[in-house]
């Protein structure tokens, strides 16, 4: 792996922070779900802009080339090219509460729950605010769904969203939570998915 990253003062005039830009180059990554086959080169890059008043915005690009695209196995697993993504990124918080939407572009990068690969455009947003000492109210979605010219994706769509409440004894570190998952979307056979609730912790043994 080659990395590199810049950072820049150029743009304090206009209220911004160190403007971050990250170079990544990669070679011979194993491909998720294809057994023993690998990407080739693979090259990606991202930039943050972030505001003195703790706005943020942000945009990446990662694309991994695929050496054998007529490979059987790759073909089964749906694969039609070089895997690419394209995300943009806003955030915004303040002391008691924090926002962020994410938007992407991705190309044989998602799964349907059949391990097929496809193409499509999402979208993910999470939330959260502290309205009392140690509570945190939080909520959020997540969206991804196939091109209607993908034939691998037959009936499959993400949607769902979050709501949940969450107890801090110490920062995020030492928590307790509920969230319950409203879910809208479908499986690649026409299942609708069901909803979730999921209660946890975390405890940071850490000092």
């Amino acid at each position: 792996v080659l990395q590199a990253r810049i950072f820049t003062n150029s743009l304090s005039a206009l209220n911004i922070r160190p403007f971050n830009l990250n170079l990544q180059y990669q070679h011979g990554n194993p491909i998720p779900q294809v057994e023993g086959k690998n990407y080739g080169k693979a090259f990606g890059g991202s930039a943050w802009l972030e505001t003195e008043s703790d706005n943020g915005l942000g945009i990446a690009y990662q694309r991994s080339e695929i050496d054998e695209p007529r490979d059987p196995l790759v073909e089964a697993a749906g694969i039609d090219g070089h895997a690419k993504a394209l995300a943009l990124a806003f955030r915004t918080y303040g002391e008691r509460w924090y926002a962020a939407l994410v938007l992407a572009r991705l190309e044989n990068v998602e799964t349907t729950d059949q391990n097929e690969y496809v193409n499509g455009e999402g979208a993910e947003f999470y939330a959260q605010w502290q309205f009392r000492d140690r509570w945190w109210l939080i909520g959020g979605g997540n969206w991804f769904r196939p091109d209607e010219d993908d034939p691998q994706a037959e009936e499959y769509e993400l949607l769902y969203g979050v709501i949940g409440l969450r107890y801090t004894f110490d920062s995020f570190r030492r928590m307790i939570y509920a969230e319950y998952r409203i879910a809208g979307g479908t499986l690649a056979d026409g299942t609708p998915t069901k909803n979730e609730l999921t209660l946890g912790f975390r405890w940071d043994f850490g000092h």
